[in-house]
């Protein structure tokens, strides 16, 4: 990693850090909104793509959320290396069994308590960014919240954090980071037309890519 590159990551860390810190001594609770770009940018005197940068990195683990011309507002504060550690070796392939089980279980809850503005928050989360990890991870936060079950949002939260590695490499092949937008649609669309069975049978396909990839890398 050349040293711009590291420069940029602890710029962003330092960033997060002071972002956290104003969260915690203002007492923000879970739907608070948070400060803007611009309020950020002159308190913290960086600029405003710098934090939208940082306000990225921790929307995709989860601590905070947009809302389409809303703003961002705190979500709630987890301590993913807790869980790392907490969970120590486990072996990646047992996280991903996990992961479709639950996640089998998350679309038979959207498809029973979703309501439009669920579906209008997934659909909005398919479409919010380019990047392919970025986009992969908001689409399954948004699937995971449309189950209205607080317990499985966070597993898949860690989950997702702790496949991070793997999961950018396989999203990182130039076959998936076409077929994996066109899946995730695919997904959404038998949700919005009420088909489980049609909905679950692309996310097995979508999860066996990086089964695929662990394996090869273990063999």
């Amino acid at each position: 990693m050349n040293e711009s590159r590291k420069s940029e990551k602890r710029l962003y860390k330092n960033v997060i850090l002071q972002i956290e810190e104003i969260i915690d001594s203002n007492g923000l609770q879970s739907g608070d909104r948070l400060p803007t770009e611009r309020n950020l940018a002159e308190r913290l005197g960086i600029s405003r793509a710098v934090i939208r940068e940082a306000f990225r990195i921790l929307e995709v683990n989860g601590m905070i959320v947009s809302k389409m011309g809303g703003g961002r507002f705190f979500k709630t504060k987890v301590n993913v290396r807790e869980i790392i550690e907490a969970l120590g070796k486990a072996d990646l392939l047992d996280l991903l069994e996990m992961r479709e089980v639950i996640e089998m279980r998350i679309i038979d809850l959207v498809l029973e308590r979703a309501g439009e503005e669920d579906l209008a928050s997934i659909k909005e989360a398919l479409e919010q960014s380019a990047d392919v990890y970025v986009n992969d991870n908001k689409f399954h936060l948004a699937l995971a919240e449309a189950s209205h079950n607080n317990a499985f949002y966070n597993i898949m939260r860690y989950n997702l954090e702790l496949m991070a590695e793997t999961r950018q490499k396989v999203l990182g092949t130039a076959s998936r980071s076409v077929q994996m937008p066109q899946e995730h649609m695919e997904i959404f669309l038998a949700i919005k037309n009420r088909d489980a069975a049609t909905a679950k049978k692309v996310l097995r396909k979508h999860l066996k890519s990086i089964q695929q990839v662990i394996k090869s890398e273990s063999s």
